[in-house]
């Protein structure tokens, strides 16, 4: 009922609604984690496709990202370069859009931006405008085959890895990860498949490499999983690796971008002017706001990162730690730091976890933190207090838990 609520009737700007339709599934959800490894298999299998099930034909309604896949969707249907244009020189070039195109561009929040997203995963969103003249088909459509995406990471969880109920539970009826992929159709779901099998497959180089490029061609910012990959490689395979591998999956987001203009009006937005949850990067924002220069926040938090992920690399290959646990902490260490963290963000962390039990105290933590960012949508003046509240329980968690993290997983 609580999920019907949040993926049917819920308010992002509705302080009470965020408690009840986002916060309490998962209060309940840690409740049932305690009784569900008494499920078998099959009856945990269709129990969560039947909650998935639920939230399907709910509008997205927490965040407007469809609006933007939906239009560079459009535009690559009718052949034309969406990377070139922003939204609004678009419409401005053009004397009448379609009625659809128009609706898109009424509700989308980036008009004014070029798009990040690679070809392929557009191709995806694109696949029911094909069949479907109207918004509310296309998404249900897409929710249909966001589930059959689900199925099909079930089934590679269950066939490929030992893992128990309880376990599996911790993806199958996580409300975070039915609500932000099914219910909001947002794509980090479409990544997971291209996870597994580069972790079942890891010592398959070539399998390995064209997983990789897939995940990239979903979503570019995963290049931060590129060190994993190569962590007990020598350094001459390496550099023949990332000679073949870099060409090919930069080729289709530069080749069709104004990679030029990605710099103020794409990505270079995450480095220099989107803002939105962070944690270690709030601290650095006030801490420059003081001289009037906090619009290097985003530069300097990411540029801890890639230090932090250099000290990573070094420290996976002395401890020799298993890739999905490398995977994982490369995951959360870029939670920590990036300037946007909005709750789907965490769902490759989730997945991940199945694979990994002594992952799930963290996993647990950072499902909560994902739980209080929806607050900032009603409350903005919750963000000082939430990132405080955020970063002392990462420092008492990790101050406690360092061997367990770091020599036990």
């Amino acid at each position: 009922m609580l999920l019907f609520c949040s993926a049917h009737f819920g308010d992002r700007t509705n302080l009470f609604s965020i408690v009840c339709f986002q916060i309490l599934p998962i209060v309940y959800f840690f409740y049932l984690t305690k009784l569900i490894d008494r499920f078998p298999f099959q009856n945990l299998f269709f129990y969560s496709i039947f909650l998935r099930l639920v939230v399907v034909g709910s509008t997205p309604v927490w965040s407007d990202d469809i609006y933007r896949y939906l239009w560079d969707s459009s535009l690559q249907i009718q052949k034309i370069n969406y990377f070139e244009n922003t939204p609004r020189e678009f419409v401005d070039s053009l004397l009448s859009v379609g009625e659809f195109q128009s609706f898109l561009y009424q509700n989308m929040n980036s008009p004014d931006y070029l798009s990040v997203y690679p070809p392929l995963l557009i191709a995806v969103y694109s696949i029911p405008i094909y069949f479907f003249p109207d918004y509310d088909s296309i998404v249900l459509a897409l929710q249909l085959i966001w589930i059959l995406v689900d199925v099909l990471i079930f089934l590679l969880l269950r066939i490929w890895f030992t893992v128990n109920t309880k376990s599996l539970w911790f993806y199958m009826g996580n409300p975070l990860v039915i609500i932000e992929s099914i219910a909001q159709l947002h794509p980090e779901i479409l990544i997971l498949v291209f996870i597994l099998v580069l972790v079942k497959f890891q010592h398959r180089r070539i399998l390995s490499i064209l997983s990789f490029l897939f995940i990239l061609n979903i979503k570019i910012s995963y290049l931060i999983y590129l060190p994993s990959l190569f962590r007990f490689a020598h350094w001459k395979r390496i550099l023949v690796l990332l000679i073949f591998l870099l060409p090919i999956g930069g080729f289709l987001f530069v080749h069709y971008s104004a990679f030029h203009l990605q710099g103020v009006k794409g990505l270079g937005l995450f480095f220099h002017s989107f803002r939105f949850h962070g944690i270690l990067e709030s601290p650095i924002f006030w801490g420059l706001e003081v001289f009037d220069v906090s619009y290097l926040s985003g530069a300097i938090s990411l540029f801890c990162f890639g230090m932090f992920l250099m000290w990573f690399v070094w420290f996976t290959r002395k401890f020799r730690l298993p890739l999905e646990v490398s995977l994982y902490y490369v995951t959360v260490l870029f939670l920590i730091f990036t300037p946007v963290f909005h709750p789907w963000y965490l769902i490759p962390a989730i997945l991940l976890t199945v694979l990994n039990i002594k992952l799930q105290s963290l996993s647990f933590i950072f499902l909560l933190f994902s739980g209080f960012s929806y607050i900032l949508y009603a409350f903005k003046e919750f963000s000082f207090y939430l990132t405080i509240i955020e970063i002392f329980i990462l420092f008492i968690y990790v101050r406690k838990s360092y061997h367990i993290i770091f020599q036990k997983t």
